[in-house]
Parts: C-alpha cells; sequence; structure tokens
C-alpha cells in the first residue's frame, strides 16, 4: 500500500509515561500512523522527570518535546495548547497514546 501524503498534518500527542504500557500503546500508535502517511508526529512528554527512554526509542523523524511538570494532574489540554503553537502545519490532529484507527477511517475524516 502507498502512503497517502498527509505533510500538512501533524498528529499532536500529549503523554505521561506512567507504565510500559504505555510506551508499548504510544509506539504502536505511531507505527500505526507512519505505516499509512507521510505526515508528522509531534510527542511532548509532560513528567517530573525527563530519564530521556522515549526520546531515544521514537522514531527519528517524530518530533519530541519535554515539558517539567510536578503537578500530579495530567492538563491535556494545557500541553496540547502548548504543542498547537510549537506546528508548523496547517492542520492538526488531537492523538492519544492509546488509539489505534483504522487509516482508511483517518483519510476519510481528512477528506
Amino acid at each position: 500500500m502507498m502512503k497517502k501524503d498527509l505533510l500538512d498534518m501533524t498528529f499532536l500527542i500529549p503523554v505521561r509515561v506512567d507504565s510500559i504500557i504505555r510506551i508499548e500503546n504510544l509506539l504502536a500508535s505511531i507505527h500505526n500512523i507512519q505505516r499509512s502517511f507521510k505526515t508528522h508526529i509531534m510527542i511532548l512528554e509532560a513528567d517530573s522527570n525527563c530519564n530521556g527512554v522515549l526520546k531515544k526509542i521514537l522514531p527519528k523523524n517524530v518530533e519530541y518535546i519535554y515539558v517539567k511538570d510536578n503537578d500530579p494532574i495530567f492538563y491535556r489540554t494545557h500541553f496540547l495548547n502548548i504543542m498547537t503553537q510549537k506546528t508548523k502545519t496547517d492542520f492538526l490532529a488531537i492523538w492519544d497514546a492509546d488509539i489505534i484507527i483504522p487509516a482508511r477511517q483517518i483519510y476519510e475524516s481528512i477528506q
């Protein structure tokens, strides 16, 4: 299958890594997007400590941002606003680390 061109879109995925399962889900979600589309993906990791693991295991073409956050509550909208300001594409997809959607469904929603 040929990848569809979505270079005018950025998938925004804010995350707090609270388990190995979250990392596995994030990587699966990224793989699902990249398997079907030529696009941009931005990950924002918000946590009290940055051990660098997530940045090391992400695909090289995924933009990674770390934000120090000591709050026990993950304010997703706040982090999405930060990401939106850093995005350079015309369109955004607000995404979740724990979601897999068929490529056909993603493409149809964009059309």
